[in-house]
């Protein structure tokens, strides 16, 4: 117990910026999908709604994944389970890396999903044992700002590798074009170097040399005067490097980004102690004699089931479809990616600002729940300008509508948190799998219509203009049916 006092202060702050680390990491992994997903839906030839249904199939798998996870959470502590979940979540990121076809992208995402969904209840636990009721607001920002971090990181690492591996196949192509134009046999020794260079693809690789080498044909055809050389170079400047979709070129990605997650686990049990998360240690004493059914039927509960349904539906959805949604606008797929990151500084930002601003408000003489609410309020009001967003047409407002609305979709989650954290403690494990099941079985399905509504009318306009008012749905919940009894300020 001395011990425990001793390390506290500064020490409890520590633990919630490697809780970030662990919220980076797993969105890296999360991230990396949407950000090759114009590769991918070229190479494997999928529908939006395809794509929509590996979102679908992540859901469920999460939605399952939070309530096994909050019962092993609440029975045996976050100390060991925490590591576990992490390493199998970096390991199914890994291993998309190997994926070959529509198939084993959804199975290795139902793993990712899986396994990421534990995450939360054992953040959720260690920030509820550590820090006070009043200071849970700013820690859980804290927390959730590790999304932003790595989904920020995640396009830039992304668009250097794709330059770099794009660069260095397309080149090698064009040393040899020459001797393929001359040669046909040379092209299947070309496309083995690249394979043998990318380690991936056999015939999708053969296939682009065979497309490359038959274009330079019919341009040398018209313009006898150029070379293999100097019609390839002119090939190269008409399209940009990340234009030429390499086959293979997105797997790279996956495997960095799942291997580097693997460093956290080192961090945590340097970090931890068992005795760091005994609950007779913790900050605030536990309501004793409280069992999961009276949580169950507690109308906070259910309030919560609500919030998390409305508040993750338009993040989910906004998040996954990025990418697309600027592309279909006119913007390139490099634009899109970088875009991402300023995204994701926006919803950074806005995640500690609201954390922030109910602790600002709470020493101002608003009650703690008074601060939250006012602050969850206006989060709500500017998601809703999805709608506004969604008729803008290619240009600045566009953007600039999207990153106010990336600022408010995180701020609204560490206060959704801290309202979770107000229940029975002991029970923390199994409220945050319930809520996070809640939350990802009506987001879920929405990927799949999203998905639909793209294909059937060619747009995003009707989903992303009704989807940006769950929000408010979600505030009404709080503002006229949150019990005011159990309000504990």
């Amino acid at each position: 117990m001395a011990e425990s006092a001793q390390r506290s202060a500064k020490w409890k702050w520590w633990v919630c910026g490697l809780l970030l680390l662990a919220s980076m990491f797993l969105y890296m992994d999360r991230q990396t999908l949407g950000n090759v997903s114009t590769r991918l839906l070229w190479e494997f030839d999928l529908t939006n709604e395809q794509y929509g249904n590996i979102g679908f199939a992540f859901g469920l798998a999460f939605a399952a994944g939070g309530l096994i996870f909050g019962f092993i959470a609440d029975r045996f502590g976050v100390y060991w389970l925490y590591p576990v979940v992490l390493t199998g979540w970096s390991a199914a990121g890994f291993a998309t890396g190997f994926a070959e076809t529509y198939q084993n992208f959804m199975t290795c995402r139902i793993a990712l999903g899986f396994f990421e969904a534990g995450h939360w209840p054992c953040a959720m636990k260690t920030v509820q044992l550590l820090l006070p009721r009043a200071d849970r607001g700013m820690g859980n920002s804290v927390l959730q700002s590790g999304a932003s971090v790595g989904a920020v990181a995640t396009p830039i690492i992304i668009v250097l590798m794709l330059a770099s591996f794009s660069s260095g196949t397309w080149h090698l192509m064009d040393a040899h074009i020459t001797a393929g134009d001359k040669n046909p046999e040379i092209t299947t020794a070309v496309s083995n170097q690249i394979r043998k260079q990318s380690y991936f693809d056999t015939a999708a690789n053969t296939n682009k040399v065979a497309e490359v080498v038959a274009e330079i044909r019919q341009r040398r055809e018209a313009n006898p005067d150029l070379n293999a050389i100097e019609v390839a170079l002119i090939i190269d400047k008409e399209k940009s490097l990340e234009e030429q979709y390499i086959p293979g070129a997105w797997r790279p990605p996956f495997f960095v980004i799942g291997a580097a997650g693997l460093s956290w686990v080192l961090l945590w049990l340097v970090t931890m102690r068992r005795r760091d998360l005994d609950p007779e240690n913790a900050a605030e004493p536990e309501t004793p004699g409280i069992t999961i059914w009276q949580v169950i039927k507690d109308r906070r509960f259910i309030i919560l089931l609500g919030i998390g349904a409305c508040i993750n539906t338009p993040w989910q959805l906004i998040r996954e479809w990025l990418v697309l949604l600027l592309t279909h606008r006119g913007y390139t797929e490099k634009f899109a990616q970088l875009f991402n990151s300023a995204y994701y500084i926006a919803t950074d930002v806005g995640c500690l600002i609201a954390g922030a601003a109910t602790l600002w408000l709470a020493k101002r003489g608003a009650t703690v729940h008074q601060s939250r609410v006012r602050v969850f309020g206006v989060c709500a009001a500017l998601i809703a300008l999805t709608t506004v967003a969604a008729y803008l047409p290619k240009g600045w407002p566009l953007l600039g509508v999207l990153l106010i609305i990336a600022g408010a979709s995180l701020g609204v989650f560490p206060i959704a948190y801290a309202l979770k954290q107000d229940l029975a403690r002991e029970h923390m494990g199994k409220i945050t799998g319930f809520v996070g099941a809640s939350a990802w079985l009506t987001s879920s399905p929405m990927q799949k219509v999203f998905g639909w509504l793209r294909d059937t009318t060619g747009s995003f306009k009707i989903g992303l203009a009704v989807v940006g008012w769950l929000p408010l749905v979600a505030l009404a919940l709080i503002v006229f049916f949150w019990p005011k009894d159990k309000i504990a300020d």
